[in-house]
């Protein structure tokens, strides 16, 4: 921003042919009246997040107790499946999903 600012005052400058040409330039916020802004998001949303991360350890908590209702890595474990197999495809899973 400094350097558009030198460059648009040495074209000014150059324009006027003045070569004593001075302008100060200086930021201001621009004057707006105070409005009080509400949205849905702001106080819908904080909760909504809460929930949608809650359901996904929901899911993955059913998923797993209804693997060990059926006792499914016990199966496995019999027909020759490694614990650290069954982990990392289970992980691999629930990462995707």
């Amino acid at each position: 921003m400094p350097l558009q600012i030198a460059a648009e005052h040495e074209g000014a400058r150059s324009v006027i042919g003045d070569q004593n040409f001075n302008r100060d330039v200086r930021f201001k916020e621009f004057a707006h009246p105070a409005v009080l802004k509400l949205s849905a998001v702001s106080i819908v949303g904080p909760a909504f997040f809460l929930a949608f991360s809650m359901l996904g350890f929901v899911f993955q908590t059913t998923y797993l107790a209804i693997e060990k209702e059926l006792k499914l890595r016990q199966a496995m474990t019999m027909n020759g499946l490694y614990d650290s197999a069954y982990w990392l495809s289970w992980l691999a899973w629930e990462g995707v999903m």
